[in-house]
């Protein structure tokens, strides 16, 4: 009965035989018998986790890949796949897309109950999903998050040079040393410009002429799959959702004005709260709130970010043309890189601050320190500059973070 699966991830591991491992494969406790693996569409979950099954064991009767969403394991179904994987000595299983099945949670936690030797990874792009639907599984699920390719793993792909990724403290400390020694080796701002509108997602490698048409496709399976899995939505409603990722993806970085924008689309307030969650849940964008209290006591995000600068370059390909695009582009990077491990929220003093108090700044080479002169903690993150100085630090370096 397995047979055919067998042969499917067979064939596709073939795939990612020369590809590098991702910044998380180190982080991944793969001793763990339950585990969650969760990111954007995209960004290379499912080859992360066929090169573990290849790596360390290159045997699908032993580890099995299998996705929830596949023709012949729906038809299967997955307990009978299960029960015939251990008959014949099955010690893994990888299910991915998983949030693709109906109570799949009740589903986990009895396969996890009923094979105490086995091991499950589950993956999917439905951090919703998985999230809130695996609640009886918090003592036993763990959970890791996959981000796009930083800047500094989309160099080394592109100079085959590795790179090391550095902390935040040392960026803040010692970024004047860092960068040095990185543009020593590499004239950075071609491959930052590059990076900014075709760099984030790892299908690059496969080829730059179908990059936009990917982004589109990654981006239909969200309204279409994604968020109707999810919640209870109408197609009009997927069509309002559409029209709100274009206004941000268009605006200067996006200022909210609720009552403003809700007119705008012709939707009541509460329903454009709702969208809001639905795109930050779906990766599609970042929301940044007040310092001042959780935001878990907040409603209101104070900035509406897109989710990484590639949505934008393909959502507005002539957008890069503008003068005033760029602010939008350097803000969106640093928020998409910082966001990745890091807390970070709207500033009123500069453009951003993290949970430690810094102040960010984000501009161009001219821009001047003005009012974070005073602040010890106060940093001018600038594009276009190779190397900065005290706390002028060069923007590109945020993407060495991860």
């Amino acid at each position: 009965m397995l047979i055919a699966l067998y042969e499917i991830q067979n064939r596709i591991s073939q795939s990612v035989n020369d590809l590098p491992r991702r910044y998380l494969y180190k982080d991944i406790n793969f001793d763990q018998r339950l585990i969650g693996l969760v990111g954007a569409r995209g960004v290379g979950k499912t080859t992360l986790l066929l090169q573990y099954l290849k790596t360390e064991f290159n045997d699908p009767v032993i580890a099995l890949y299998i996705s929830a969403d596949h023709i012949q394991v729906e038809a299967i179904g997955i307990m009978d796949i299960v029960a015939e994987h251990h008959r014949n000595g099955g010690k893994v299983l990888v299910i991915d897309e998983i949030h693709k099945l109906n109570n799949w949670a009740q589903i986990v936690k009895t396969l996890y109950d009923s094979y105490p030797k086995m091991r499950f990874i589950i993956s999917g792009s439905s951090a919703f999903q998985i999230k809130t639907q695996g609640y009886d599984l918090s003592r036993r699920l763990v959970y890791y998050s996959l981000s796009g390719l930083s800047f500094r793993e989309f160099i080394s792909l592109k100079k085959e040079i590795i790179y090391p990724s550095f902390s935040i403290t040392d960026i803040l400390k010692n970024h004047s040393k860092i960068a040095a020694e990185i543009t020593d080796r590499v004239n950075i701002h071609p491959f930052f410009r590059e990076y900014l509108q075709s760099g984030y997602y790892p299908f690059w490698i496969e080829g730059k002429a179908e990059y936009p048409q990917k982004i589109e496709n990654i981006i239909n399976k969200i309204f279409y799959e994604d968020i109707p899995s999810s919640f209870p939505i109408k197609y009009d409603a997927i069509r309002q959702l559409k029209r709100l990722l274009y206004i941000i993806a268009t605006s200067n970085p996006f200022q909210v004005n609720i009552s403003k924008l809700a007119n705008e689309l012709h939707i009541a307030r509460e329903s454009l709260y709702q969208y809001i969650d639905f795109l930050d849940i779906s990766f599609v964008i970042h929301r940044l709130w007040k310092p001042s209290s959780g935001k878990a006591f907040q409603r209101k995000p104070e900035k509406l970010f897109l989710h990484n600068t590639n949505i934008i370059s393909y959502l507005h390909p002539q957008f890069q043309r503008f003068t005033e695009a760029k602010g939008t582009l350097r803000e969106t990077f640093f928020v998409n890189q910082f966001m990745s491990n890091h807390q970070l929220y709207s500033s009123v003093r500069a453009d951003f601050e993290d949970e430690n108090n810094n102040q960010f700044e984000i501009g161009g080479k001219s821009k001047k320190l003005g009012q974070l002169d005073s602040p010890i903690n106060g940093y001018l993150i600038l594009d276009d500059i190779s190397i900065g100085n005290k706390n002028t630090i060069p923007l590109y370096l945020f993407g060495f973070l991860y």
